[in-house]
């Protein structure tokens, strides 16, 4: 894993609050464009697949981009800018791999999270 990602350290913490970007909500100020493209895959099948697997892939994959939206767009809305969210899922967001089961459901979650976004507050998203 390179680059910024959502890491065990933050992933963990258990409060909204906690959760917030460290730098504070100034950084966010102008942002017009924030793209997204998280990812862990472990190769089981659905079978072999254990709860901490699915905890570690849900915890990068569907909470990784929920927060980095709810916290972009609301500095979006907050500064009165618009902007742009993109959410990188995969292309089994919209198809499957039965080796991949956790990744697969976490990539579908993606769509479904960035979907729902678009309804709630279409003009800062676009799917």
């Amino acid at each position: 894993m390179g680059g910024r990602h959502c890491g065990r350290d933050r992933c963990h913490r258990r409060t909204e609050r906690d959760r917030r970007p460290q730098t504070g909500r100034d950084h966010l100020r102008n942002a017009r464009l924030r793209g997204h493209n998280a990812g862990r895959q472990i190769e089981r099948s659905f079978l072999e697949t254990t709860n901490e697997d699915w905890n570690l892939i849900d915890l990068t994959n569907v909470r990784g981009p929920f927060w980095v939206c709810k916290h972009v767009a609301a500095a979006m809305l907050r500064h009165r800018r618009g902007g742009s969210i993109v959410n990188i899922a995969s292309v089994l967001s919209v198809s499957a791999d039965p080796m991949l089961t956790a990744y697969t459901a976490s990539k579908h979650a993606v769509l479904g999270l960035t979907r729902s976004i678009v309804r709630g507050i279409g003009y800062v998203f676009r799917a």
